[in-house]
C-alpha cells in the first residue's frame, strides 16, 4: 500500500472566508486527503462567538463537497478544555493509520507562536508544518522546518469578526446569527477570489534534451520557469502534466506509430525539469496526449477566472489539452503563451498556434 501525504487543515472558521477556501482548494492539488477540522472556540471569553460548531461544521462540508480528497471531520464537536491540537492530530492518525505522511497548515502567525503550542516538540515527531503567508508575519519566523504555501488570499477570521461588530450594532451582529451567512452577511466581507491557472505540459527531461529533445524544447525553459514564478507569486495554482509510459510502450498503439522509447515511468527521461518549481503543485500523469483528469480538476475550481497553458509539445499534448479544456470549460478564457512553447518542429508549432487560435484559445 502507498503511503499517503494527508494534511489537517484546522481553524474556528468563524466564519468560512475565501481565504479558507484558496487554501483548501491549494492544499488539495499538493496532497492526497485533506482534512478540515473546525476547533472548539476557547476565545468566546473575550470576544464573540458567531457561529456554532454544527453551523461551522455545515458551511465546512458545504464548501469543500466538490473536492474528491477533501473531508471535513468532527473530532472536535465535544471535546472537553483540556483537549489540544496534539489530542486532535494522535486521533486523526488513529483514524488514517500511522503509516502514513501527515502534515499541518497553519498561517505565518501561528508558525511565530508555535514553540507555545502544548507538546509542540511532540507535533513534529508525528507530522510536518505546511505554512501560508499572513501579512505582517513574513519576519521573524522560530528555527522550525516547514514547507511553504503560496496564496493571494490574507483574510482572516478573526480581522473579520473584529469588522463585522464594529459595523453592526449588537442587535444586527445577533439577528444574523439566526439567518444564512452566505444569504445576510455577504456583502460584509470581501468579493469571491478569482483563480487564474497555470498549466504546464509535459516538461520533462525526454522532451526537454532526452529521447525526444529539441534544440527548441530546451530554449523555452527559462521562459516557462519565470511562467511559474509569475503564478506562485500572485499565489495562483500551477498543475503540471507527465507524460506517463510503461515498460511495454513499444507494444502500445502510440509506440507503434513513434517507435522511441520515452517518459517510462520513474526513469529520469520521465522526470520533470529539475529547474521547474513543482513544490505546492499538483502533477497529473497521463498515458495519452490529452488528460481528461485535467480537465475535471480544473473544472472543480471556485471563482475560476482564466487557464493559461505553456510546455510541450505544442502540436500534440499541448493543442490536445487545450482543446479538451475549451470543450469542458467553454466560458472560461484559455490562453498560450507561444514564448514557452515549443513544437516537434517550428513549422508544426506554429501551426498548432493557428488552430488553437481559430478555437478561440487566445494566442500571447
Amino acid at each position: 500500500m502507498n503511503k499517503m501525504r494527508i494534511v489537517i487543515f484546522g481553524g474556528t472558521f468563524d466564519p468560512w472566508t475565501s481565504a479558507h477556501q484558496e487554501i483548501t482548494e491549494r492544499l488539495s492539488l499538493s496532497y492526497d486527503k485533506v482534512l478540515i477540522i473546525p476547533t472548539t472556540i476557547r476565545y468566546y471569553k473575550i470576544n464573540k462567538q458567531m457561529f456554532s460548531f454544527n453551523e461551522r461544521f455545515r458551511v465546512a462540508c458545504e464548501k469543500t463537497k466538490h473536492l474528491a480528497n477533501v473531508q471535513a471531520l468532527d473530532i472536535e464537536r465535544a471535546v472537553n478544555e483540556d483537549w489540544r491540537f496534539i489530542d486532535t492530530l494522535q486521533e486523526v492518525i488513529k483514524l488514517n493509520g500511522s503509516e502514513n505522511e501527515y502534515f499541518v497548515a497553519i498561517g505565518s502567525d501561528s508558525l511565530q507562536s508555535f514553540k507555545t503550542w502544548h507538546r509542540w516538540g511532540d507535533i513534529l515527531k508525528l507530522s510536518k508544518l505546511v505554512v501560508f503567508r499572513r501579512p505582517g508575519y513574513e519576519k521573524e519566523f522560530p528555527d522550525i522546518p516547514y514547507e511553504y504555501l503560496n496564496m493571494s488570499n490574507p483574510i482572516s477570521s478573526t480581522l473579520l469578526r473584529n469588522k463585522l461588530q464594529n459595523y453592526m450594532s449588537d442587535e444586527e451582529f445577533e439577528d444574523m446569527l439566526d439567518e444564512d451567512w452566505y444569504l445576510k452577511g455577504k456583502h460584509y466581507i470581501e468579493e469571491d477570489n478569482k483563480v487564474k491557472v497555470l498549466v504546464v505540459i509535459d516538461m520533462q527531461n525526454d522532451f526537454i534534451d532526452g529521447a525526444l529533445g529539441t534544440k527548441e524544447a530546451v530554449a523555452i525553459v527559462p521562459n516557462v520557469k519565470a511562467k511559474i514564478e509569475e503564478y506562485h507569486k500572485t499565489g495562483n495554482p500551477v498543475i503540471f502534466t507527465r507524460d506517463t509510459h510503461q515498460k511495454n510502450y513499444l507494444q502500445t498503439q502510440e509506440g507503434q506509430n513513434l517507435p522511441v522509447e520515452h517518459c517510462i515511468e520513474g526513469t529520469n527521461g520521465w522526470q520533470i525539469e529539475s529547474s521547474l518549481d513543482t513544490l505546492d503543485s499538483k502533477i497529473i500523469d497521463k498515458p495519452s496526449f490529452g488528460s481528461l483528469d485535467l480537465a475535471e480538476c480544473i473544472a472543480s475550481f471556485v471563482g475560476l477566472e482564466s487557464i493559461e497553458i505553456i510546455g510541450l509539445c505544442t502540436d500534440i499534448c499541448v493543442i490536445s489539452n487545450a482543446l479538451i479544456l475549451k470543450a469542458r470549460l467553454p466560458e472560461v478564457p484559455i490562453i498560450c503563451d507561444s514564448a514557452a512553447c515549443a513544437g516537434v518542429t517550428p513549422e508544426s508549432h506554429k501551426n498548432a498556434l493557428e488552430a488553437m487560435r481559430s478555437c478561440q484559445i487566445k494566442i500571447k
